[in-house]
């Protein structure tokens, strides 16, 4: 059972005036009301209603704030198409997520002006919201900042919006700011791929600059996509002489074109990638100590030796470090050097 109720929020002209200017709206665009829905789900009998849990009224949202703005009426609006004075045909409405105000979602709902220009009929632009979407500028700003320490699935749960309105907004975020990117001091690279998807052709290579920061992704992992990066970097104003020093993995297709495009820069191996190499020749070198006798007594004497060798030594206590000394003066014992 759920209990419904609504209420129109009495506010003085002071408090809508505060409204509007948090909104950054000129005093062409007045709010007339603010209205606030509830949907409140009664307590149950079971002790969850008190506790809090995933069936506890408290984890629900409990209403909707509604904010009604509307434009004047008595005056003419420039036409956003060919900048003439032009009069009201009529008064569109729109609908935008807001921030929550007054501890509930918030919805805009905004009449535009639409003119009857000699050039045509046009709508004003609505200035605390983007054309053509369906959430206000400040809505897109908390997104943003969601962004920065969470997923999109995650910032668009914590938001109560679809995923796919979070990724719009980092999209168009992203190409908007990609054209004014300036790699003009960029001397050194990092680069490495990375899975982003199931698949065999879901691979993206990633290119940060010395400041860790990304300055350009690309599908594949292949050479072409450091040639894509060359040609991105030349127009947004860096130089390829300029760049000194490239880490990268081992990869053998980074490694040629590096010597072919940048063969004045020092090439450096990623240090995770360096010590996964060494540290699958270790776990190689125990298989084969493990299978060179079958006897049962000298299977033993390596028992989960493989955590001890890959632990780092200022992680080991007393019984790491005594387990490992006694081991390894086994194996010494055992197996001769040669045979490893």
């Amino acid at each position: 059972m759920e209990k419904k109720d609504s209420r129109l929020d009495n506010f003085s002209d002071g408090e809508y005036t505060d409204i509007r200017r948090k909104l950054r709206l000129s005093s062409w665009w007045k709010v007339t009301s603010v209205h606030t829905s509830f949907n409140l789900p009664e307590f149950p009998d079971t002790p969850d209603g008190v506790s809090g849990g995933t069936d506890s009224w408290k984890t629900e949202r409990l209403g909707q704030t509604t904010i009604m703005i509307e434009a004047s009426r008595r005056r003419k609006y420039h036409c956003p198409n060919c900048g003439k004075l032009a009069p009201i045909y009529h008064m569109v409405r729109r609908r935008l997520g807001h921030l929550p105000y007054l501890g509930y979602d918030c919805t805009l709902d905004v009449g535009i002006p639409k003119l009857n220009c000699d050039c045509g009929k046009h709508r004003i632009p609505f200035p605390a919201a983007r054309d053509h979407v369906s959430y206000t500028i400040d809505f897109e700003k908390e997104v943003l900042r969601n962004l920065l320490t969470g997923t999109l699935t995650g910032t668009a749960r914590r938001l109560g919006v679809g995923r796919w309105i979070a990724e719009d907004i980092l999209l168009y975020r992203v190409n908007s700011a990609f054209p004014e990117q300036d790699l003009s001091g960029v001397h050194t690279i990092y680069l490495d791929e990375t899975q982003f998807s199931k698949g065999r052709n879901s691979y993206v290579t990633v290119i940060c600059d010395q400041t860790h920061r990304v300055i350009f992704i690309t599908p594949g992992k292949t050479a072409d996509t450091l040639e894509r990066f060359l040609e991105h970097l030349k127009a947004h104003g860096g130089k390829a002489s300029n760049i000194r020093t490239v880490s990268a993995d081992l990869s053998v297709a980074y490694e040629s074109v590096v010597k072919k495009y940048l063969r004045h820069a020092t090439l450096v191996f990623d240090r995770f990638h360096v010590v996964k190499l060494i540290n699958l020749e270790m776990d190689a070198v125990r298989k084969r100590l493990m299978c060179l006798r079958n006897e049962r007594n000298n299977r033993k004497r390596l028992p989960h030796v493989m955590y001890t060798l890959f632990m780092h030594e200022k992680n080991m206590d007393e019984r790491h470090t005594k387990a490992g000394s006694r081991r390894s003066g086994s194996c010494t014992q055992e197996w001769p050097r040669h045979t490893i």
